[in-house]
């Protein structure tokens, strides 16, 4: 599981193309042509996590481990490049923080089949009134 590595440190990305990789993750961390600066992914494609919704449709963000502050400065320095035609934001994270995107998503998720039971049963105008 992603958060079950302990002393690592947690980069989110955001503004990822819907149809980005593990490996067009991998590949944007690693060093340029010409570049000795290296910030390698933990895990490889283990240490990618990509944020759905609930339906299984990308966000756009994801988290990425580094096995040391080192690695996480270096790829910090990457904030705003480019992968595919999107710019990249990256911010330091927290597995807390991990966890509390998740755990949204989950509960939307479990509010979002609720309300189709109970419109299903109900029926509309009595969700709108239970809802409000």
């Amino acid at each position: 599981m992603f958060l079950s590595r302990e002393d690592q440190i947690i980069v989110r990305m955001r503004g990822l193309p819907f149809t980005a990789t593990h490996e067009q993750v991998l590949t944007f961390f690693s060093p340029e042509d010409g570049l000795k600066e290296n910030c390698p992914v933990s895990g490889g494609k283990d240490g990618i996590l990509f944020v759905r919704y609930p339906d299984g449709r990308p966000t756009g963000d994801a988290f990425v481990l580094f096995a040391c502050e080192e690695h996480a400065q270096c790829a910090l320095r990457k904030h705003k490049e480019i992968l595919g035609r999107r710019y990249i934001e990256l911010f330091k994270s927290t597995a807390a923080e991990v966890q509390q995107v998740c755990h949204v998503w989950i509960c939307v998720c479990c509010f979002a089949r609720v309300w189709i039971f109970v419109s299903l049963y109900f029926g509309l105008r009595s969700v709108v009134s239970f809802v409000v």
